[in-house]
């Protein structure tokens, strides 16, 4: 891809010296360069024979490339896709998403970025960042047809000071020609933040198909195809609000395993349930998985928050106090509301009957 200065060398520099014959020709092109700048200069003096003539042509040139310039950028601006609201991945956050989104000062981007490797190509629709998690509406396109019917398909990729908290398929019925596969991919972590310009470079994708247990056996899925490559992508995080944080009452604990709730944080897209400490032991970390989290709202109403099954829970910790939003060993579990929410309509957060009150 030419840069501006190579294309503005190739589309414009020959031109003006070939054009710029006679200094009537040049007097009309400069009159004419002023208008688009909206700025018209004094009347020419008389023509006359003098050695200035190459200097003036250069600054002519220069005009000339700048109201190009300005042209380009307005046309780019006008000509920039907006953030897929109107399409399925505008679903993917609820029915009123796109107005509600302005208001919760997370209007979205539009990038339509493609990159094309190993008879795959990745268009990046555009990013939407709630504050903690940066949502990024993938269409996978296979050159020859969708490997195999029946797989669900994945995106895996990374960016620096990021998780990559993996890619959720939604519903297809806008897949183009058959062979398109429609992504939500997801990215967390320190190196997420408004404004910062952040390179994401997905170089696995990959096919799960779900087979039924036999003989007592719990369901379980099996990859069927994959796919190494390089597909990178640059572009801007947009704009988010700060999550919310609640003030945890300092004895609020887990009911069922007793462990202390460190913090509990809100954002237009999801409730975080921080606590205290990584545990060693495996099944105490599935029961604080598992634990039943109830948003109390404004109205008087609830709602529960899902399940690992509906694709809208996720669970993480580590003993890094670096990567750790409490400064210390944790256990954070998050779940997604299925719609953009106001957190200020969130009156309290309940966790398995522990009720953490929103100021």
């Amino acid at each position: 891809m030419k840069t501006w200065f190579e294309w503005m060398d190739r589309c414009y520099a020959p031109p003006v010296e070939e054009a710029l014959g006679t200094q009537q020709e040049a007097a009309r092109l400069k009159e004419k360069v002023f208008a688009q700048l909206h700025s018209r200069p004094a009347p020419a003096a008389a023509p006359a024979a003098q050695p200035a003539r190459p200097r003036r042509l250069r600054r002519m040139a220069v005009l000339a490339a700048a109201a190009a310039m300005a042209c380009c950028v307005g046309a780019g601006a006008m000509a920039a896709a907006g953030f897929p609201w109107q399409s399925v991945f505008g679903q993917f956050f609820g029915p009123a998403a796109h107005s509600q989104a302005a208001s919760l000062g997370m209007p979205g981007e539009g990038l339509a970025l493609t990159a094309t490797d190993n008879g795959c190509t990745l268009t990046l629709n555009g990013a939407l960042f709630d504050g903690e998690v940066l949502y990024l509406p993938l269409t996978l396109t296979f050159e020859n047809g969708v490997p195999a019917q029946g797989l669900t398909y994945y995106a895996r990729g990374e960016a620096p000071g990021t998780v990559d908290s993996g890619s959720v398929p939604v519903p297809a019925e806008e897949a183009s020609a058959g062979n398109a596969v429609n992504l939500m991919c997801k990215l967390s972590g320190a190196g997420v933040q408004s404004g910062q310009t952040l390179t994401w470079d997905v170089s696995y994708l990959y096919g799960n198909r779900k087979y039924a247990g036999s003989g007592g056996q719990a369901p379980y899925t099996q990859t069927e195809w994959e796919q190494e490559g390089r597909w990178s992508f640059t572009f801007t995080v947009p704009q988010a609000k700060q999550a919310v944080q609640l003030a945890v009452p300092q004895a609020a604990a887990d009911p069922a395993t007793g462990i202390a709730i460190a913090q509990v944080r809100l954002t237009p897209m999801r409730v975080s349930v921080v606590f205290e400490g990584l545990p060693d032991d495996a099944g105490v970390r599935d029961a604080l998985s598992r634990a039943q989290i109830v948003l109390h709202m404004a109205d008087g109403g609830t709602r529960t928050m899902g399940t690992w099954e509906d694709n809208v829970r996720a669970a993480e910790g580590s003993i890094d106090a670096a990567a750790s939003p409490i400064g210390r060993a944790y256990y954070e579990v998050s779940c997604e509301y299925g719609e953009l929410l106001d957190p200020s309509l969130i009156s309290a957060v309940e966790v398995n009957g522990c009720l953490i009150p929103a100021e």
